[in-house]
This record gives C-alpha cells, sequence and structure tokens, in this order.
C-alpha cells in the first residue's frame, strides 16, 4: 500500500528548530571564546535566518496543503510540532516559575520559533512602549503559524483554480 505522506515533509518541520539553534550555539561559543568572529557569522545568520524562516514556513505550509491526505489531518500534521512547541513554552514561561524552569524544555520551545521572534517584537512594539519577552515571543508563534495557514490555503486556492481552467 503506497503511503500519501512525504516524510520528507515531516523532516522540514525541525528545520526551524536546528536552524536555530546552530545560531544559539555559534553565538554561545562566540561570547565564551570572545570570538568577534562567530559573533559576526551568528549575527548575520541569524538575520538571514529572520527573512528566509517567513520564506521556508509559507512554503512548507504549502507543501502540506499539497498533499493527497485529508485537508484537516494534513493541517494539523504540519503543525504538531508547533504545537507541542507552543504548549512546551506556555508551561515553561507562564505556568513555570524561573527557580523551577527546565532549561532544556524552555530551550527547545524559544528556539523554534526565533526565525520570527524579530518580527514579533515589530509587532509588539507597534502597540506598547515596553515590549515583554514571553509576549514576543508568543506573537511570534502566532506569526509562524499565520504563514503556514497562509501558504496551506494558497496551495488549495490554486489548485481549484487548475480545476476550473
Amino acid at each position: 500500500m503506497k503511503r500519501n505522506i512525504n516524510y520528507k515533509l515531516i523532516l522540514l518541520l525541525i528545520v526551524p528548530y536546528l536552524a536555530s539553534e546552530i545560531i544559539n550555539r555559534l553565538m554561545g561559543y562566540g561570547i565564551s571564546l570572545n570570538s568577534s568572529l562567530l559573533l559576526t557569522i551568528s549575527s548575520i545568520l541569524l538575520s538571514l535566518w529572520t527573512f528566509s524562516s517567513v520564506v521556508l514556513w509559507f512554503w512548507v505550509g504549502r507543501q502540506f496543503g499539497s498533499l493527497t491526505i485529508e485537508k484537516i489531518k494534513s493541517f494539523i500534521l504540519g503543525n504538531v510540532i508547533w504545537a507541542i512547541s507552543l504548549a512546551l513554552y506556555i508551561w515553561q514561561f507562564i505556568f513555570v516559575d524561573d527557580i523551577n524552569r527546565n532549561f532544556f524544555v524552555a530551550g527547545i520551545s524559544q528556539h523554534y520559533v526565533l526565525g520570527f521572534v524579530s518580527w514579533g517584537s515589530k509587532a509588539v512594539s507597534l502597540f506598547t512602549n515596553t515590549i515583554d519577552g514571553t509576549v514576543v515571543v508568543i506573537v511570534a508563534y502566532l506569526m509562524m503559524f499565520i504563514v503556514f495557514t497562509v501558504g496551506f490555503i494558497t496551495s488549495l486556492t490554486f489548485k481549484i483554480e487548475r480545476k476550473l481552467y
């Protein structure tokens, strides 16, 4: 029996975490080694990731929208890691005190959305003068969801238009 899900697409769901982990480690090594080269490289990579993450996530949404399985299942599958990461973030940064926070779990949940944090901070700064990091990350998660959803919907819309002609 042939499977309808391309498992390479599922691997794409962890790309935001992996890219952010690499950038974070480079920055951490740059700080600990006092290396301006590593800090410059990580800064450049962060800037590139900020712009390319939106394009990548839109494309991933389009890819999941074009799967030949039920669309609701495809949408949920495409957002399952996002939802788990958001739940972990809310758990660690809203419901757990700073002293009891698990740094590994908190780090994973923050890394996943790193490409959208800059956009999230710009959006929050439109509405307030004080920027709370927790609010910025939650807004970044919402922006990530919106970009995926727009990509998903445009994939469906183009399929409908192609069928009409």
